[in-house]
């Protein structure tokens, strides 16, 4: 089986623990710059060389690799686990002044025997790392099978086209746009992905884009950050746990945008994965690239679209103990503020700025006018507090009263405090049926649980 970001640890020299476990003392890197070749992380010994020019990472497989360049112990920088797994792995390596390229795995070597082969590995795009032969020698020269390179041992990836009821076109100032449609498989071997990394294209500037998330076919979010590369229009996924796949598994990764509010009429907008490099996976990875996703027509939504508002109601004067022994945490009025049309509201989420935690309340309700609309039991593994809301219609003009209540837990403690604050309005607009983006106001209120 083969595992990607496999890390090797140097042995056989006593004095290369102690110096690295005397580099511990060092700060980590804020950012990875171009002077910054040796690096590793806190957690983790293992040393790399970064190649800045082909973006690549190598791992040094013992202290004979990694001295024979001349380097020092005082060379190696700290980076975050975050910035090094950005980087992805080196697969194929040279020495100056010999054609022979080798791909490895781990610590393993085999020779491409020709250019074809590259081709029918997706390695034809994939950078050559120079390396010396001494580095070259510490892998294992071994045979395609023993290395896993196969014409049936690849990652496999395909598109799928999107569809909507609005003639493809996405209008500005909306949350939740589907893009993109991406399956993953993994016909013979187990696989992992770490990260991917989508462009979007067709766009004059950056004004309209805000934010980008990514969830399975089935709407479920994946554990992974996603950022947005503006300069570059780029979305970054960087999987927080690798995306595995077992032999013959396919998996989907659904790509969406939330737009900015902006006057972007005559553009037009797609996601896509340029080429194979745009996959950090264990196993080569083959498709019709670049994998484009659905091209959409790109309008400003000023006069079309409607606008949910939140706005949180001091409960200085209210009394926090309900009857029933549960406690008032927050009251807010939803509106549509532009009147162009009614909304429907999906989902509520809220956190806690107090002190409150998971041993202090339970059975969350949301209520409307004293009945509730939606309940869960329990904050989250994100200490969110989420409801999701069957329906929630909130009409041009007239404004909808919310309570949230809790119960507490027997041992919940007396000093605990809450200043319950809303960070996720998910709103459709019943006309145009787009997410639309949604103004959030907090008053930042503290109270006991008391």
């Amino acid at each position: 089986m083969l595992i990607l970001n496999k890390k090797y640890r140097f042995v056989g020299i006593g004095i290369f623990s102690i110096l690295l476990f005397l580099l511990l003392s060092l700060e980590a890197q804020a950012a990875i710059s171009s002077k910054i070749k040796q690096v590793r992380t806190k957690s983790n010994p293992a040393v790399y060389f970064l190649d800045h020019g082909a973006h690549r990472k190598k791992a040094y497989l013992n202290p004979t690799a990694y001295l024979n360049y001349g380097n020092k112990w005082s060379d190696i920088k700290f980076v975050s686990s975050t910035d090094l797994n950005s980087w992805p792995e080196a697969k194929l390596l040279k020495i100056k002044g010999s054609p022979a390229v080798y791909y490895i795995q781990g610590a393993k070597r085999a020779l491409i025997l020709n250019m074809t082969d590259l081709q029918d590995f997706s390695l034809h795009q994939e950078p050559i790392l120079t390396v010396s032969q001494i580095d070259l020698n510490q892998y294992q020269l071994v045979t395609y099978e023993e290395i896993g390179l196969s014409r049936d041992n690849r990652l496999l990836v395909f598109n799928d086209l999107v569809t909507n009821q609005n003639n493809n076109t996405i209008l500005t100032n909306t949350g939740g746009n589907l893009m993109g449609i991406f399956r993953f498989r993994s016909p013979a071997e187990t696989a992992t992905i770490t990260a991917l990394t989508f462009n979007i294209s067709g766009l004059y500037g950056n004004a309209s884009l805000d934010s980008a998330f990514v969830s399975d076919a089935n709407g479920n979010s994946y554990g992974a950050n996603v950022s947005l590369r503006l300069s570059s229009h780029e979305i970054y996924v960087n999987f927080s746990d690798p995306l595995v796949f077992d032999p013959g598994e396919e998996k989907t990764v659904e790509v969406f945008l939330n737009l900015k509010s902006c006057t972007c009429n005559n553009q037009t907008i797609r996601v896509e994965l340029k080429s194979a490099a745009n996959v950090n996976a264990s196993l080569p990875v083959a498709g019709n690239f670049p994998l484009q996703g659905t091209l959409f027509k790109l309008l400003s939504s000023s006069s079309l679209l409607g606008n949910a508002k939140i706005q949180e109601q001091s409960l200085a004067s209210s009394n926090l103990v309900i009857n029933n022994g549960s406690r008032l945490l927050g009251q807010f009025t939803l509106s549509e503020e532009t009147g162009n049309e009614n909304v429907a509201i999906k989902r509520l989420t809220f956190s806690n700025d107090g002190s409150a935690g998971k041993n202090d309340w339970e059975d969350f309700r949301l209520l409307r006018n004293g009945e509730i609309i939606a309940r869960v039991n329990e904050v989250d593994e994100n200490d969110k507090i989420v409801f999701n809301i069957n329906y929630l219609r909130v009409e041009k003009g007239s404004p909808v009263e919310l309570t949230v209540l809790a119960g507490l837990k027997t041992d919940y403690n007396p000093a605990a405090t809450f200043n319950l604050q809303v960070t996720g309005l998910w709103a459709v607009g019943v006309t145009q049926n787009f997410s639309l983006q949604s103004t959030i106001n907090n008053l930042g209120e503290t109270y006991p649980l008391n």
